[in-house]
């Protein structure tokens, strides 16, 4: 409460001292930039409590209890492997693309986590241009079969 006080008081201050630049300074040229300087000059003082704000939510994982750092842990342990296998069937298509000359201008893989943590693949989507399509769905068919999941061809 006492830093709310000493918080107000310095407002106050700030606000006589400006009002009192602003009075003294002339009304034309350099008078409006000391007007600009004071207004900030006191939007400052006013915001000046939110900066120490950020001083008090630091938190230290360790302070946290065990059951939230696992959770925590496990998480991150999940988007790993989401990253992981997201990264290696885009390879996959890739190079099963790139084995019949053909480049992907966007493969999409959208994939979830089972009720038991397992990660799975929902449907990849592979962006091609109109004139490879035919040879696209022919990839998509093999990598379809290959992840057992539904492989979808598109074009832009």
């Amino acid at each position: 409460m006492d830093g709310i006080r000493a918080w107000s008081a310095a407002l106050c201050v700030a606000a006589l001292g400006c009002s009192a630049v602003a009075l003294l300074a002339p009304k034309n040229g350099t008078g409006k930039l000391f007007r600009l300087i004071t207004a900030t000059f006191f939007i400052c003082c006013m915001l000046m409590p939110l900066l120490k704000v950020r001083s008090f939510v630091s938190l230290d994982i360790g302070d946290l209890p065990p059951a939230v750092k696992a959770e925590l842990l496990e998480d991150t342990v999940t988007r790993q492997l989401q990253t992981q296998v997201e990264e290696t069937v885009i390879a996959l298509a890739e190079e099963g693309l790139a084995a019949r000359g053909i480049t992907a201008k966007k493969i999409t893989v959208t994939m979830d986590t089972s009720a038991d943590g397992g990660i799975y693949i929902q449907q990849v989507t592979i962006t091609v241009d109109k004139q490879t399509v035919p040879i696209a769905k022919a990839v998509g068919e093999v990598l379809a079969e290959e992840l057992k999941t539904t492989v979808t061809v598109q074009t832009r």
